[in-house]
């Protein structure tokens, strides 16, 4: 190889780890938790719609009296995202389990979430469900 073929060659190389440096640094440097593109276009178009959700109020793991994770999580929605929320309470279907009288689908995730009454069954299920939402891992246990 000849001289100028070799300087070539490690200018070509050179560029090359310039380029691969540029890439890794910008992939570190990244916020992992900004939004996407997708993303930034939905809630730019449904910034004025409002939302229903169905808030298991009655259970203290999920928040009472207005306080907790899902309620934290609205007023994020809202604050943040300029999301209106309705929030509606979903309460444990007494009515089933003590009398065994069957208004709701509450042993089901739309009774928790649409009807707004829920059994063990249909707290698990709605929590499932957000849960397979958001990522993460989980499953049910019945006894």
């Amino acid at each position: 190889m000849s001289k100028k073929t070799k300087r070539i060659f490690l200018i070509i190389i050179g560029i090359l780890l310039i380029i691969l440096a540029g890439v890794v640094g910008l992939n570190l440097l990244k916020d992992k938790d900004a939004l996407s593109v997708e993303e930034k276009k939905y809630l730019d178009s449904n910034s004025s719609k409002v939302f229903d959700i169905i808030v298991p109020n009655d259970i203290s793991i999920f928040g009472d009296s207005g306080k907790g994770v899902f309620f934290d999580y609205i007023e994020y929605l809202k604050e943040n995202l300029d999301i209106n929320v309705n929030n509606h309470n979903t309460k444990y279907d007494s009515n089933r389990s003590d009398n065994n009288i069957s208004e709701y689908d509450s042993d089901t995730a739309y009774g928790a979430l649409v009807e707004g009454y829920a059994l063990c069954g249909g707290y698990t299920d709605s929590t499932s469900i957000m849960l397979d939402a958001l990522g993460v891992k989980n499953f049910k246990i019945a006894s």
